[in-house]
């Protein structure tokens, strides 16, 4: 049901991640959440729960999340959907190059 003022735009509203994470999706009325969106908060809230109990994201027959590792110069990264799955990175060394660079340049800056 949606709410008079709802908004009905597509994706995360930001700072949603807080919500999904702590599976409080209601408490922020204003969207119109799916059962999609309902689903990967299930998914992320349990994540997040296993790891403070434990210090590992893994258990609850939730999909596995592999420890962060190199690999064909890249990285994996877990995508936290509907169908949570494992991704290699391929952009993750150029944008650790990049943030490198920006660091190095904010050093000694007086501006």
């Amino acid at each position: 049901q949606k709410l008079e003022g709802a908004l009905g735009v597509p994706g995360a509203a930001h700072g949603a991640e807080i919500e999904y994470a702590l599976g409080n999706l209601d408490n922020q009325p204003r969207y119109v959440w799916t059962p999609e969106d309902r689903e990967v908060s299930r998914i992320f809230s349990a994540y997040v729960a296993q790891f403070v109990k434990t210090g590992n994201p893994n258990g609850d027959a939730l999909p596995d999340w592999p420890t962060v590792h190199e690999e064909k110069d890249g990285l994996t990264r877990q995508v936290i959907s509907t169908q949570t799955h494992t991704v290699h990175d391929g952009a993750a060394a150029r944008q650790a190059f990049l943030q490198r660079i920006l660091a190095s340049r904010r050093v000694g800056d007086d501006s």
